[in-house]
């Protein structure tokens, strides 16, 4: 059999050809990895609630974000795994000795399927807070009504009642020192007729303060003013009718009840009448029955409402006014 020996420069082209496969065996890894890691990759932003640690003795100056954004970067096939129960964000100011501004970093904590892969590219925004901390403080403060309106015509409010009267407030010096009274909701008086108890919230002045309860109780004393009294037989007047028509006889009385002070209704004699100038035939009519307004009366009902009117043609003889 021929041998065939190998000269230097087989070799060298045999080391060229194994140099080439490495290249192109390099560039294939390559370009996978790149499709894999980077054509493959997507991102996802979460909003994560962020829990804050506090020294009880001090409060913010300040409002502070309740949520940061959390960036979490990774193959998509994976991150379709992860969601907002994965990690935790919060804020360490339990160590804070002194008021001023404060730089807190915002600590993520994976949980589940994040802390068991390190695949992930993950970033917090903000990663770094500014937060203003005062000393937190207290006083009591008085509870001042909201009154809105006042009692029914006939009726005094003759005082009032705030259990308790005076509050706590705690919060930051700043606003605690500021602060000299807290308000209630409103409050109507308008139903209010006799002595009585309310349960009313209280309106928190400051968000960076807050009250020792919710609410207080009112208790209210009112006294009755005006007297009510019923008037019967009234004779009902009738106005307005042509003289081309007369009723056939007197209408009938009704009875009126009003309400006035005592001194008021001693010198009252109510007005009853029936409006009749719309009548243009001879015919039967149902006509309500009015009051002649008094401002310092108030008609309480009329009974009946209405009367029943016979109407002719006038003959020059019959009641008309």
């Amino acid at each position: 059999m021929k041998q065939y020996e190998t000269t230097p420069k087989m070799k060298e082209r045999s080391f060229n050809a194994i140099a080439w496969y490495l290249v192109c065996l390099a560039l294939a890894v390559f370009t996978n990895l790149y499709y894999f890691l980077v054509i493959n990759t997507s991102e996802r932003l979460y909003i994560s609630p962020l829990t804050i640690d506090l020294d009880e003795n001090f409060v913010f100056g300040e409002s502070v974000p309740n949520t940061v954004e959390v960036q979490v970067r990774g193959v998509s096939s994976q991150l379709d795994k992860v969601t907002s129960l994965n990690f935790r964000t919060s804020l360490n100011l339990k160590n804070v000795q002194d008021e001023g501004v404060v730089e807190a970093e915002v600590i993520l904590e994976k949980l589940g399927f994040l802390a068991q892969n390190d695949m992930f590219e993950i970033s917090v925004q903000p990663s770094v807070l500014r937060v203003s901390m005062e000393r937190k403080n207290s006083k009591p403060v008085p509870v001042v009504p909201l009154f809105v309106d006042s009692v029914p015509r006939g009726y005094t409010l003759q005082g009032y009642r705030t259990v308790p009267s005076r509050v706590d407030l705690t919060g930051s010096r700043t606003e605690i020192e500021s602060i000299s009274e807290v308000y209630t909701e409103q409050i109507s008086l308008a139903s209010i007729l006799e002595n009585s108890r309310q349960r009313v919230r209280l309106l928190n002045p400051s968000s960076f303060s807050n009250i020792s309860q919710d609410n207080v109780d009112i208790y209210f004393s009112v006294l009755a003013t005006d007297i009510v009294k019923t008037y019967q037989d009234i004779p009902v007047i009738p106005v307005g009718l042509s003289e081309q028509f007369t009723y056939a006889e007197p209408l009938s009385t009704v009875s009126v009840v009003v309400q006035s002070s005592e001194e008021i209704l001693e010198a009252y004699t109510p007005f009853l009448f029936a409006e009749m100038q719309d009548i243009r035939a001879p015919d039967s009519y149902e006509i309500e029955v009015k009051a002649q307004q008094d401002e310092n009366v108030e008609i309480i009902s009329i009974a009946p409402q209405s009367v029943i009117v016979m109407v002719k043609a006038s003959t020059g003889r019959g009641f008309y006014y």
